[in-house]
Order: C-alpha cells, then structure tokens, then sequence
C-alpha cells in the first residue's frame, strides 16, 4: 500500500501567480487609490501612486521571493513616512501589506530566517514613523505598523506549523499503513506456510506408510497391495483439492466464489484417510455448538496434525479422537503408543521437523486458548487443544513430555 502525500502548496501552484497579482491590485485598489481621490496639495501628484505601486507591487510575486518583497514593502512604507506622503488613508500608512508581506516570509522560510526578516522590517518601518513623528508634528504616528508585522508573523508561523505537522502526519500515517501491509502479507505468508506444512505432512506421511505396506505385500498379497495403492492415489487428489485452495487464498483474482476450507464436519472423511492407512481410530462429537469458519478450520488442522504424528511415530497404535462442540471448543487426540513387543519403536516410524505442534500451538493462541501435548501415564500420546479462554491460565500455555525416547514430542 503506497499513499502519496501532496505538498502543502499544490493548491496554490496550481492556480499560479494570479491570486498573487489580484492580492497586490486589491490591496492598491483599496487602500491607495482612496488616497487618490482627494491628493494632499502640499505632495507631488505622482508621489503617492508610485510610492502606493512601491507597497502594494511586490505582494504579487513574494511568495517566490519573500524576503526582496518585505524589503520593497518596507521600503516603500519608510520612504513614504520620511517624505510625508499618505499610501493609504489611514494613520502610519495602516494597510496590509507588512503583515501580508510577512506572512508570506513566515510561511515560506524557517522560523529563524523570517524572525528575523520580519523583525528588521518592522523595527525599520516603525524607526521611519517615530522620526516622522518628530519631523512632521501634525502628521499622526503611531507603532500600528510593529502590530501588523507581527500579527502577520505570528499568522504565517502558525499556518506554517501546521502545514508541517499535517505533513509529518501524513508520513506517518503512510509508515503505518506499509507496515501494516507487511504485517499482513507476513501473517498470510504464515498461514499458507503452516497450512501447506499440515496438507503436505498428513499426506506424505500416510503416502509413505501406505506406500511401505503395499511394498511389503506386493508378492503375498496383491489385493492389499493395490488397496494401499488406492489409498495413496485418493489421499493425493484430496491433497491436491486442498493445496489448490490454499494457494487459492493467495490470488486475487476478484472473483465471488469463495475458497474451499475444511472444517469439522470433515473430520470424519479425514479419521476415515488415517484408518485406511492401517490405525484404527475412534470418533467421538458432543455439543451442538456452531463455530465460525476460521476456527472450524483450526481445529480441524490440530486434528489433522496429531492424526499425523500417530502416523510417522505409531503407525500400529489405536487412536480415539474427541471433539467437544461447547464455550470453549475443546478437541482431545489421544493413542495408545507406538511400541512394538519388545517395547521399541516400529521400523515404520517416520522422523520428523519439529514444526507440527509448534504449529498447533500457534493456531490455538490464534483464538486466545491453549494447546498441550505429552505422554499418558499408561502409554501413548495426547494432545489437546482448547480454543477460547481458560479460567486461570494463559493462552498458549502448554506441556511437553517424552516419547519414545524423544525429548521433544512428536511433530511433523
């Protein structure tokens, strides 16, 4: 996600100079041309108009060139005081254009460039009234101009720090929006990845076994042979069915059919795959708690991956699988163990990454429960997986054994 922040003065560049030029033909309309209208007999005719243009002139191009502008401003203004020539009608030449002058200095420098621009101006404009005011007695002075200049300021200073922290703002916001885009692909690529790691694992785990009896009984028994055969090739197209889904969820392809997920009503099909591969395995549901399709499709997967630890670690153990439908949803996987009768583990025993119940853990603390997973005292494995909060406990929080020899529990 990418936003583009416009500069403060977009607006303003693209209506161009003219409201810049209209600003200095207003401000000598109204304020010197009244002037105008009834001359001092005592000024020469062409002192006030063109001491006027000298005030109101240079607004139409100072926000180009601010500092030049105030100096003219001020000049003019200064040259008008000395000289006893009224620009404007009012006491001390009183009009806008210092103040406009260093607003547009406030504005468009940094603060210690237009403090001091303006201050020099102003001190400057009022030092020319105050000798005016001694020169020319019966001419009214007053410091009016020393207001306006930092009334100006102060206006300008203000539009200023706003338009800066609007920016910062702005920026920010645009960080916070690429890092919650990363965020999210991140999280998309851990769930495709950990949904990936459950299809592909359930899959080659009972290909392999599968793949190991019919091996085994090609010669003695052809008709197993093929039944192991024929489980290997249903359980890839389901595998297949699924991994499309997944990758499905990566592509947005804007379309409205919704994305394959499996949930616990296929948990049946799935203990009927598992049997197939030679365990036997008891389903049990109680509850008529409806859930939503996330976490149906968690819970789904912690079944999927404790059937296939019992796969790779106990291919020959019985496995009994609990499904209570309540507030919260708890799901129990437990197997009577792995060990053959000279208490070692069968040859068939696949190895394996140590990334499954990682992974079941994170899928529960997803939906604020917890996951455990260790050995029965009378031999085998449990896991299970509450998905809601447990009164005195922290989501995640969980129990490892031993297993057959293992320091860690079985994963995929």
């Amino acid at each position: 996600m990418t936003l583009l922040v416009a500069p403060p003065t977009t607006r303003r560049h693209r209506a161009g100079p003219w409201l810049d030029v209209a600003l200095a033909v207003a401000t000598f309309a109204l304020f010197t041309v009244p002037v105008l209208a009834s001359p001092p007999s005592d000024a020469h005719p062409l002192a006030t108009p063109l001491l006027g243009l000298l005030v109101a002139a240079p607004l139409a191009w100072a926000p180009r060139a601010p500092v030049p502008a105030l100096a003219l401003v001020s000049a003019g203004l200064v040259a008008a005081a000395l000289t006893g020539v009224r620009v404007t009608p009012f006491v001390s030449d009183l009009g806008p254009a210092l103040g406009i002058a260093a607003y547009v200095c406030a504005v468009r420098l940094p603060r210690r460039t237009a403090i001091l621009a303006v201050a020099t101006a102003a001190i400057t404009v009022s030092a020319a009234d105050l000798v005016s005011y001694f020169v020319q007695p019966d001419r009214d002075q007053d410091i009016v101009q020393l207001l306006v200049a930092g009334a100006g300021w102060f206006v300008g200073d203000v539009v200023r720090t706003r338009r800066r922290l609007a920016a910062a703002l702005a920026a920010e916001e645009a960080r916070l929006a690429r890092e919650a885009d990363a965020r999210v692909r991140a999280e998309e690529r851990l769930r495709v990845s950990r949904d990936v790691h459950d299809v592909v694992s359930h899959t080659l785990s009972l290909v392999a076994v599968r793949a190991g009896v019919g091996r085994l009984l090609l010669d003695d028994d052809p008709e197993q042979a093929r039944a192991a055969l024929a489980t290997i090739e249903d359980t890839s197209r389901r595998a297949l069915s699924e991994l499309r889904g997944v990758l499905a969820g990566l592509r947005d392809v804007g379309g409205d059919a919704p994305v394959s997920e499996p949930t616990l009503d296929d948990v049946p099909a799935l203990a009927a795959s598992v049997a197939d591969a030679g365990l036997t395995v008891e389903l049990r549901t109680e509850g008529e708690a409806t859930y939503d399709r996330l976490l149906e499709t968690s819970a789904y997967r912690v079944v999927q991956e404790a059937l296939t630890n019992v796969v790779k670690h106990a291919p020959r153990a019985d496995v009994r699988v609990e499904i209570r439908r309540a507030d919260p949803l708890v799901v129990t996987v437990e197997d009577t163990g792995a060990a053959d009768a000279d208490g070692t583990s069968p040859s068939s025993a696949l190895a394996g990454s140590g990334l499954g119940v990682e992974g079941i853990r994170a899928r529960v603390a997803l939906h604020g429960g917890r996951a455990s997973a260790g050995p029965l005292d009378g031999g085998g494995w449990r896991v299970e997986a509450v998905f809601g909060p447990v009164p005195g406990e922290q989501a995640g929080t969980h129990h490892t054994g031993e297993r057959a020899g293992r320091a860690q529990p079985p994963d995929a």
